[in-house]
């Protein structure tokens, strides 16, 4: 299963709601956990950054391909904008991962 999202073999709907939203979820949560646990002198910063990037990667790369075998599938002629709309997700989500890396770096002090 990881294999076929990887390559976009998923359908869409399937990589970008159930991997891309549902599943990152509790992927969030053990990455918060696991930081803290392993690197409580930071809070857990510097390997929350790497894991949730590592994360992210993976993600974007199974909802990207699954979005281009989308946009190219016959059968999806009118409902193309899905693919477009899934592209543009992944965007803001690094996005907002550069922003949490960004504003995470900022002392409290």
């Amino acid at each position: 299963m990881i294999k076929k999202f990887w390559n976009g073999d998923v359908p869409l709907v399937i990589s970008y709601w159930v991997v891309g939203v549902l599943v990152s979820f509790p992927v969030g949560l053990v990455i918060g956990f696991l930081s803290m646990a392993l690197s409580p002198h930071d809070g857990g910063l510097g390997l929350s950054k790497l894991f949730l990037t590592g994360w992210m990667v993976f993600i974007s790369f199974g909802v990207w391909r699954s979005s281009d075998k989308y946009w190219k599938n016959p059968k999806n002629q009118g409902r193309k904008g899905w693919a477009i709309v899934a592209k543009i997700a992944v965007v803001i989500g690094w996005v907002q991962l550069f922003h949490y890396i960004q504003i995470s770096n900022i002392s409290l002090l």
